[in-house]
């Protein structure tokens, strides 16, 4: 082989190892999902709850829960308003965090599980029908209701 051919080789190895290379050596997975507040503005029941991969959906039979203006949540048993609370979105529409004071402390004096919905979750999925919340080993999802 010539020297100018041995060069060529040679520099195109540098080029394809050194193109090859980039400046985040470890990308992190970007989560495009973001919210907006108004597209989760109405009503919607609860089309699956899991705790710890245990299936408790029978618990919120009747519930649905309602995103109101002004941040208001709204928890409705059979069409009949429950109880009240607020809802915000945070990390640019990726968390939801709901808090209603009746269910702190783990309250059940309002049904089985309830309270478990007062909490800050990670949204993993959402349509305009479909929204999946988790957060340590518990799953919602949710359908909006017609």
């Amino acid at each position: 082989m010539n020297n100018a051919k041995v060069k060529f080789m040679i520099m195109l190895c540098c080029s394809l190892v050194l193109g090859g290379c980039d400046d985040d050596s470890d990308p992190q997975p970007q989560n495009s999902l973001q919210v907006e507040e108004s597209e989760l503005l109405g009503l919607w029941r609860v089309q699956l709850y899991q705790d710890e991969q245990e299936n408790e959906t029978s618990s919120f039979s009747g519930i649905t829960f309602e995103f109101a203006t002004n941040n208001e949540f709204i928890i409705f048993r059979n069409n009949s308003e429950l109880l009240t609370g607020t809802w915000t979105l945070r990390d640019q529409g990726r968390e939801l965090d709901i808090t209603v004071p009746s269910l702190a402390d783990e309250n059940e004096s309002f049904g089985e599980d309830l309270y478990e919905v007062s909490d800050d979750w990670d949204i993993t999925f959402f349509s305009e029908t479909a929204l999946h919340l988790v957060d340590e080993g518990e799953r919602f999802e949710l359908l909006r209701v017609p």
